[in-house]
């Protein structure tokens, strides 16, 4: 990317950080196991990464949801199994699952990302531990995860509004490869390489400071992994700076009212000023003391 090129990207990422602040194939392949056609197994439906974008090459998450259709609890390991794509050698990933009869388990796994196809991964529910106990059919869904590698920036987005950033993309038609994903906060795992498939993660105006102490140590270990983490919310920063008062610059104290922008157009790149037609209401702040050394 040149020098023209990155300062457009961060142009963009400074007008997107102010109009925030601004307004509120082996032997397994070979024969294939089908989906049961009546009842007596587990409902099955499986999704890659965060909204079914996953990176090529980085470590991204696996949510399975599994719904016992038997007469009795199973207990047991689901197993995922990939053929990686250098070197063609499989690889099986297992977690333990214990599956009450007639209720959803929501079951994560950490797996490499890739593109996904019918010919290079299969999933299946061992009794006891895989791979040697005996497997139950799925009775709904395929057997395997389909979804496409993507090679571009990946931008997830934690927000009240889910529009948040909506407009990133447009900087495609200058040659960028933006993706922006809207993410629940419900959906932060708590292990942090399931993350790495995100470029940048953007917390936007809501509390952060009920997320568990696992889901927050998850984030901040991206953050050291090379993670960029953008946090704002406009007048509503402090709660959404809460549970990383340790990583955000900027320490909230109380609001402020903003009656023009001009200045910090000019910073974001921009030819002309924002035109207000009211003063906005905004965090104000000081910058923390100290140093933080991230890695």
């Amino acid at each position: 990317m040149g020098n023209h090129s990155k300062r457009t990207f961060r142009s963009a990422l400074w007008a997107a950080a102010l109009l925030l602040a601004v307004g509120a194939a082996g032997a397994w392949l070979a024969s294939k196991p089908a989906v049961a056609a009546a009842a007596g197994g587990i409902e099955f439906n499986a999704e890659a990464g965060f909204n079914g974008k996953v990176r090529d090459g980085k470590w991204t998450r696996l949510r399975v949801t599994l719904t016992n259709r038997t007469d009795g609890d199973l207990k047991g390991e689901l197993a995922f199994t990939a053929m990686l794509p250098n070197g063609g050698y499989n690889v099986t990933y297992a977690v333990p699952a214990d599956l009450p009869a007639g209720t959803p388990v929501v079951l994560d796994l950490t797996v490499p990302g890739m593109a996904f196809s019918e010919d290079n991964n299969r999933l299946a529910f061992h009794l006891g531990n895989a791979p040697g106990g005996k497997t139950v059919p799925f009775t709904s869904g395929r057997p395997y995860v389909n979804a496409p590698a993507d090679r571009g920036t990946l931008i997830g987005v934690i927000a009240r509004d889910p529009n948040t950033l909506n407009f990133m993309p447009i900087l495609n038609t200058k040659g960028y490869n933006l993706n922006v994903i809207p993410i629940q906060a419900d959906d932060v795992p708590d292990r942090s390489m399931q993350l790495d498939g995100l470029d940048y993660l953007v917390l936007n105006d809501i509390p952060t400071g009920s997320w568990s102490e696992t889901k927050r140590q998850a984030v901040r270990a991206w953050v050291q992994r090379g993670g960029t983490l953008i946090v704002s919310g406009g007048a509503g920063y402090a709660k959404t700076a809460e549970g990383f008062a340790d990583l955000v610059p900027v320490k909230p104290e109380g609001t402020a009212n903003l009656k023009t922008v001009e200045a910090l157009v000019r910073l974001a790149g921009g030819k002309s000023p924002l035109k207000l037609t009211a003063p906005v209401t905004i965090s104000a702040g000081t910058l923390a003391a100290g140093r933080v050394t991230l890695a």
